[in-house]
C-alpha cells in the first residue's frame, strides 16, 4: 500500500521546542524511502521562520497559509489570497472594531497591534491600520481579547472563511474557497493518484483536511473536537506520536 500523509506542523509534528526530534526525522525519511508521500500542511508562510532547516528538505510538497498556497518541488501550483481591496476592507474593519489582527507574508509581518510585546521578537514587523494596503493577505491571524468579539465577524462572511482555533482565543480568516481541506483535494487530484490518504492534525483548522482523506489521525494533545472526529488517536507531539504511527504503517 502506498500512502500520502498530510501532516500539520505546530503541536502535531513539532514538539514543545518547535523541533522535529531525531526519531521523528528518521521515521519520516524511512517512510518516504518506501515510496510513500509526505505533505506538510501548515498555517505558516513558506519561509518557515524559526524552524530547523531540515524541515524544508524532508519533502518537496507543502501546503502553506492554511491552504492559501500549495508548493510542489519549489513551484507554486496554487495561490488563493485576498485581493488588495479585500485585504484593506477586512483589515480596516478589524482595526475599527479593535480586534487584533496580523497578516504574515514570506518577508513581512503586518499587525494592527504591538505583536512583539505578545509574541516576542518578530522579523520584519510593521504596525499598520491596513489603510491603503499594498499587499495581498493569504489570511488574517486574529487574537481575540473576548469571545464576544466573534459576533463582529458576521459582516465578513461574504468574503472570508472563519475558523476558530486555540479554544476560541484566536481565529483564522481566509478567502472563502481556501482551507487545508481544499488544498488537500487539489493535491490529491493533481499529484497523487494512488494509495491511501491520511491527515494528521491537532487543531480546528485541521478538520477540513480530515474530511478529504481516507483516514483521520489526531495526536493525543489535539483539541476535543479533533479527537472526536479522528479514526485513530496517536501519541502526542512530545512523544514522537507521528514517528511511531508512520513506523507502524511501514510494518503493516
Amino acid at each position: 500500500m502506498i500512502y500520502t500523509v498530510f501532516i500539520d506542523l505546530d503541536d502535531t509534528l513539532l514538539n514543545r521546542e518547535k523541533k522535529i526530534s531525531e526519531e521523528t526525522l528518521n521515521a519520516l525519511r524511512r517512510f518516504q524511502m518506501l515510496g510513500n508521500h509526505i505533505v506538510f500542511a501548515t498555517a505558516r508562510s513558506r519561509q518557515l521562520h524559526g524552524l530547523q532547516e531540515c524541515v524544508k528538505t524532508i519533502t518537496p510538497y507543502f501546503i502553506f497559509h492554511n491552504g492559501g498556497e500549495i508548493v510542489s518541488n519549489g513551484k507554486t501550483i496554487f495561490q488563493g489570497f485576498f485581493s488588495k481591496e479585500e485585504t484593506e476592507r477586512i483589515g480596516r474593519y478589524l482595526t475599527a472594531k479593535q480586534i487584533k489582527a496580523a497578516v504574515i507574508l514570506d518577508d513581512a509581518y503586518y499587525a494592527n497591534y504591538d505583536a512583539p510585546a505578545i509574541w516576542g521578537q518578530i522579523r520584519n514587523y510593521t504596525y499598520t491600520s491596513f489603510e491603503d494596503a499594498e499587499f495581498q493577505a493569504p489570511k488574517f491571524s486574529v487574537l481575540l481579547d473576548d469571545q464576544s468579539q466573534t459576533r463582529e465577524f458576521d459582516v465578513l462572511n461574504d468574503l472570508a472563511r472563519i475558523t476558530f482555533i486555540d479554544n476560541h482565543t484566536g481565529a483564522i480568516l481566509a478567502p472563502k474557497n481556501v482551507s487545508k481541506g481544499a488544498a488537500v483535494r487539489i493535491m490529491l487530484d493533481r499529484l497523487f493518484f494512488e494509495g491511501k490518504s491520511i491527515f494528521i492534525g491537532n487543531d480546528y483548522n485541521d478538520l477540513s483536511g480530515f474530511e478529504e482523506c481516507d483516514m483521520k489521525v489526531a495526536v493525543a494533545n489535539a483539541e476535543p473536537a479533533v479527537l472526536d472526529r479522528a479514526d485513530r488517536i496517536i501519541g502526542s507531539n512530545n512523544e514522537d506520536g507521528v514517528a511511531r504511527f508512520l513506523n507502524d504503517l511501514c510494518v503493516v
